[in-house]
């Protein structure tokens, strides 16, 4: 059996992207683990067969259009709410392969190796019907939660600690921390509330200067009762904005956008005003048109995408996606704009139906520089890549 999981492969086969591993087990197809795992539906495993290379035995799990943990928190920071889910999601894939009977040590919960759905925000893990032992298996995760919490919440950090702590034991079991990691939670939401509160009660009438009550006079005809009227919805208004414009409630919901995970691909208006949706980066500033700007020009279109801030991610998953293209060809999270050594590389993010750059179809992850006048395809969307002088903007 193996002590730590080999290095991993991907690979793409028809419109289905895998991750590859060495199997634990020369030949497991007719152990009871394989035969569980790869004849029922368990929980949210990731779908795996075996099979044999050049006299070698390999995993093939299918992650087409699913993301690795490990991506999804390249720029962002873990909160509670995020460990929560992660941890807890762990906890109920160990309590259904329970149910089969099966180790719950043949997990592979490296950060690499936990695959999420970004639409519905859902965890899928690999199973290796071959690993077993009482092998440290969480080390590495806690290592990746310590390294991606976010050190302004007080709570997070409690938790992604206590949990590398406990983790280091050999006998450490995921149900002995989920009692703490439950108060750490609900202190976290009750100081939350409290901070609601507080913030309403600065709103309160009773907080407001006079001269901010003060009604505007009304005509001697409407005066009576429907001033009282008219200062009680003035309160409402305050604290529960009713009557505000519609431009109002849309300037509210930026400043409280969720600082998640699930947010980190959202996409905004482009700076160029040409409609199209750009990386959610630095809204403050506008990014300023230079000359020979980087750009993804639609190959016999009008579409026009600028490659100013870098990382940018192509795909159709609408308000999460950088770079939002509507063919059915294309992954919700297909490809990914990145810098490199020399220049601009375009990564495929396991698509299914893959990403080509000059006609040579990128495997899964695997990462290409692109130059001016390169044909790059997301299925069967085609764009060149070039650079925009910026006397053509006038």
């Amino acid at each position: 059996m193996r002590g730590k999981m080999d290095n991993i492969l991907y690979k793409r086969e028809l419109n289905h992207s895998y991750m590859v591993i060495r199997s634990g087990q020369e030949n497991i197809a007719e152990s009871y683990a394989y035969r569980m795992m790869t004849q029922n539906h368990i929980g949210r495993l990731l779908v795996c067969r075996q099979r044999q290379l050049d006299g070698e035995f390999w995993l093939y799990y299918d992650i087409s259009s699913r993301q690795p943990l490990e991506r999804l928190y390249e720029a962002q920071k873990m909160g509670v709410e995020a460990l929560g889910q992660i941890i807890h999601s762990i906890a109920d894939m160990q309590e259904d392969l329970g149910e089969y009977l099966l180790d719950a040590q043949g997990l592979l919960l490296e950060a690499g190796t936990i695959f999420a759905d970004v639409e519905t925000e859902e965890l899928f893990f690999g199973f290796d019907p071959g690993k077993g032992g009482a092998e440290q298996q969480y080390m590495k995760l806690a290592d990746f939660f310590l390294g991606h919490v976010d050190h302004s919440d007080e709570h997070a950090v409690n938790i992604a600690y206590q949990f590398y702590k406990m983790s280091k034991s050999e006998y450490f079991v995921l149900s002995s921390f989920l009692p703490y990691l439950d108060r750490e939670t609900e202190a976290w939401k009750k100081e939350k509330q409290q901070d609601n509160l507080e913030f309403w009660e600065e709103k309160s009438p009773l907080n407001v200067p006079e001269e901010e009550t003060k009604l505007e006079e009304l005509p001697e005809e409407k005066a009576g009762t429907k001033k009282a009227g008219a200062k009680k919805e003035s309160w409402l208004k305050r604290l529960f904005g009713f009557g505000r414009r519609k431009a109002d409630t849309e300037q509210k919901s930026e400043e409280v956008w969720p600082d998640t995970v699930w947010d980190s691909y959202a996409g905004q208006v482009d700076f160029a005003g040409t409609g199209e949706t750009v990386y959610f980066t630095d809204l403050e500033k506008p990014v300023p048109i230079k000359r020979g700007m980087p750009c993804l020009q639609e190959e016999n279109g009008e579409r026009c995408f600028w490659l100013s801030d870098l990382p940018l991610t192509v795909g159709k998953l609408k308000g999460k996606v950088a770079i939002a293209l509507t063919d059915s060809s294309v992954s919700r999270i297909h490809a990914r704009f990145e810098n490199g050594d020399g220049g601009i590389l375009i990564r495929d993010l396991n698509s299914r139906n893959g990403t080509a750059v000059n006609g040579r179809k990128l495997a899964p992850n695997e990462a290409a520089e692109v130059n001016e006048g390169d044909l790059i395809l997301f299925g069967r969307e085609r764009f060149r890549y070039g650079f925009i002088d910026s006397n053509a903007l006038k």
